[in-house]
């Protein structure tokens, strides 16, 4: 209950009727009856909608998603006893009319089925489902903010027995079809991932459904919202993937080659099929630029493997952004120029963990260095935008140039002793 706990003070509620509502509660028995248990349910999921700004549809704001985490760590914490009881009061009775158990999970033990129900009209079923039913996730705004509530309230060990009730709410976001509601499930998800572990994953077989769900992410690139959704779609999928296949301690160098093949499969059908398909998207290439160093981290000297597409691509985003163009003189926005910082750290964490082979590509990587390094001072693009509130900016990239040259430098010299 991270973000529930934080709140230290009881201000005005805007609730309606959550005053009342209040005073009617009770000291509740240990285990707490079904009737506290309603009226609870019946608070929390009222304000539960405006805890997490990035879960709740533009209804809540700072002050009121502040008013609403008072209100629902009280009803979670007082009397502490209450707070199990009551999430799988909302998980298993408040909360399954409006999710519909998901075609590829086994509704009671929360497993993998070997054959999706409905079969291969299982997923577009559900889909339709949810559109129907009046009661559906679709028409309560702010639901899965209540959903967020009650993944950060439980603890790691209390996961596992109510795994098959998370399920229904977690995946009905995060493999729908629009962005902004897989955007939604990916919030979910990242808070459900740092409470449960790799043999949870294995057992049930979940962890595949999840690595699904995120390539499917990586694949919707034509949405307005793709730049944001890939951007949170790139911690989570490390995450996941780090949780199935733990790096090897710093003391032993394991030949991990699940975690190699995994690291591999993710960096293509993220990076890689990014640069396939939207090449020229400028907000696409930053989000997945930015996403390199901490993946070529974990591949750590596995990322010779994709020297022959990183190091061409990365080069071209430096000097042909700065030198494009009918006069040459590049093209230089804001967001070019952040694209641009972001492929000369990409480069960087390519020069550190490939270094074996940097003697080969010296000369290119040093050529759009180079390139890139000169059109900034003297491109008159690059004027423009200094002179127009850009220079910070500009100044951020190069001292980016300015990093991969030194790692260059000292890679080349150091081989050369």
């Amino acid at each position: 209950m991270d973000t529930i706990s934080s709140v230290g003070h009881t201000p005005e509620l805007v609730f309606p009727g959550s005053r009342q509502l209040a005073r009617k509660l009770t000291r509740p028995v240990n285990p707490p009856q079904h009737p506290e248990l309603e009226v609870r349910a019946a608070l929390l999921l009222a304000a539960g909608r405006y805890v997490h700004p990035d879960c709740s549809e533009d209804l809540s704001t700072p002050d009121t998603a502040e008013q609403a985490q008072h209100l629902v760590y009280s009803l979670l914490t007082d009397p502490p006893h209450i707070r199990l009881p009551l999430l799988r009061h909302i998980l298993s009775v408040s909360l399954p009319p409006s999710f519909k158990s998901h075609p590829k999970i086994n509704p009671e033990t929360g497993r993998v089925l070997a054959r999706p129900r409905g079969g291969d009209s299982g997923l577009n079923d559900w889909f339709d489902e949810s559109e129907a039913d009046a009661r559906s996730w679709r028409r309560q705004a702010g639901l899965a903010s209540v959903v967020k509530v009650i993944i950060e309230a439980l603890e790691p060990g209390e996961v596992e027995d109510v795994w098959p009730l998370l399920l229904p709410p977690l995946l009905a976001y995060l493999d729908d079809f629009e962005s902004g509601n897989k955007l939604v499930g990916m919030s979910l998800l990242d808070s459900l991932l740092d409470k449960t572990d790799e043999s949870l994953l294995r057992r049930t077989g979940v962890g595949k459904v999840f690595e699904k769900s995120l390539e499917n992410a990586f694949s919707a690139l034509s949405d307005p919202l793709s730049p944001r959704l890939l951007a949170r779609a790139h911690p989570v999928a490390l995450k996941l993937l780090n949780q199935q296949h733990p790096p090897p301690p710093p003391s032993r160098a394991a030949d991990d080659s699940a975690r190699f093949d995994a690291l591999c499969t993710l960096l293509s059908s993220s990076v890689v099929h990014t640069w396939e398909f939207k090449s020229s998207h400028v907000a696409l290439e930053t989000v997945s630029c930015a996403a390199l160093p901490a993946l070529l981290d974990a591949l750590r000297g596995g990322s010779i493997r994709f020297l022959q597409i990183l190091v061409p691509h990365l080069c071209e985003l430096l000097s042909g952004t700065a030198t494009s163009g009918g006069t040459g003189e590049g093209t230089w926005t804001g967001e070019t120029v952040e694209m641009m910082r972001q492929a000369a750290k990409a480069l960087e964490a390519v020069v550190r963990n490939a270094k074996p082979r940097m003697a080969r590509w010296e000369g290119r990587i040093n050529a759009a260095i180079g390139m890139c390094w000169v059109a900034v001072r003297e491109s008159e693009g690059a004027r423009r935008l200094g002179e127009a509130d850009g220079q910070e900016a500009l100044q951020h990239l190069k001292e980016a140039l300015r990093s991969i040259a030194r790692a260059l430098d000292e890679i080349l010299s150091t081989s050369l002793a």
